[in-house]
């Protein structure tokens, strides 16, 4: 009977959390929103770190409220009393709050689980791409790449790989990251705008995205059911991006020389899908990438507005988690009495 007991607490708990979550997620996205507005001028470092900050209190608030609910409601009737004796007594308002619970947290678990299944096959996408029709690229490119790597101040061990099924350049690998380029950007490209992709797919590495492209994923995957979640992964894709369009556009010296190689990369891709798994040179929105090069936008970053941003994303965590507590405890004290009732029908019943 302890693990029905458990169960018990464990599907509510859940079920509670998720059914929470999309309050708390609207509140987390409008207010992630009105940040980064209010953060418009800042830098694109500034916005990456303010989306990522976000993206991390979701996390934070959906697991946060998970333990306090789990901790915090008496869920099940008695330890005793078996799962039957719950649903059958239909004057318990505990059982239809049960049922509704198990199927939220049932359809959570098919959701996680179909979300799985979906990156593990962007996964074994990138794994055939690393491994079909790779090959060393010329030594006059490799010294370029080695050359940019250390200007860049890479001190990592990072393979450069050309390939004649990939139509993008792209980093693959979350603890060994490969770069993968295609074969035709040698013969279709000058060398500055070679020079001007090398150095946007290397900064991916230098600034560890690759990392926090995993951390993404499984974000995605555990609160893949709230629009907000989907809406802040997006800025966090498009303002890394533009971060490694400046770290690029700094290394080369000329903004426009890569403005003309990330055109040049969408008049050479064919119809091969772009995934999520991978970080790819022409991801985020090409054209405002293009045109943000061009137009040489000066951002300028107000370091005590990123501070504030991020201090108060941390405050309405505290808050979410601490209205969801507040409530469950509510509920708790309110749910006292008819639990108590309960038990003691069951054990007249049986007697």
């Amino acid at each position: 009977m302890l693990s029905e007991y458990l169960n018990t607490q464990i599907w509510n708990a859940l079920g509670y959390s998720i059914m929470h979550f999309l309050w708390q997620g609207i509140a987390i996205g409008l207010f992630t929103f009105l940040i980064l507005q209010w953060n418009e001028k800042s830098n694109a470092t500034t916005r990456h770190a303010i989306a990522c900050a976000a993206l991390l209190v979701s996390i934070v608030v959906f697991i946060g409220t998970f333990i306090i609910s789990l901790n915090t409601f008496d869920y099940a009737i008695a330890p005793y009393a078996s799962i039957e004796a719950i649903f059958l007594t239909s004057e318990n308002n505990f059982s239809n709050n049960y049922s509704f619970n198990w199927l939220i947290s049932f359809g959570w678990i098919v959701g996680v689980c179909l979300m799985s299944t979906r990156y593990i096959h962007q996964f074994m996408w990138s794994h055939h791409i690393k491994s079909t029709g790779t090959s060393t690229p010329e030594t006059q490119w490799l010294k370029l790449f080695y050359e940019i790597k250390e200007e860049i101040g890479i001190k990592q061990s990072v393979r450069f790989l050309q390939s004649t099924v990939a139509n993008i350049p792209m980093v693959i690998g979350w603890l060994s990251p490969v770069i993968i380029v295609p074969t035709s950007i040698f013969t279709y490209m000058p060398h500055d705008q070679v020079r001007a992709i090398l150095a946007h797919e290397l900064s991916h590495i230098k600034r560890y995205d690759h990392i926090i492209n995993f951390m993404q994923t499984l974000a995605e995957v555990i609160l893949f059911f709230h629009p907000a979640i989907w809406w802040i992964s997006r800025q966090i894709r498009n303002e890394r991006e533009h971060c490694c369009d400046d770290v690029a556009a700094q290394t080369i010296k000329q903004p426009k020389i890569l403005a003309e190689a990330l055109l040049q990369l969408e008049l050479l891709r064919t119809s091969q899908t772009n995934k999520q798994a991978v970080l790819a040179a022409n991801g985020g929105s090409l054209m405002n990438r293009i045109k943000r090069l061009l137009l040489k936008q000066n951002k300028n970053q107000h370091a005590w507005r990123a501070t504030l941003s991020i201090a108060s994303l941390a405050l309405i965590a505290v808050i979410s988690v601490g209205a969801s507590n507040f409530e469950a405890s509510a509920d708790d004290t309110a749910k006292n009495s008819p639990v108590a009732t309960v038990e003691n029908e069951i054990t007249d019943a049986r007697t």
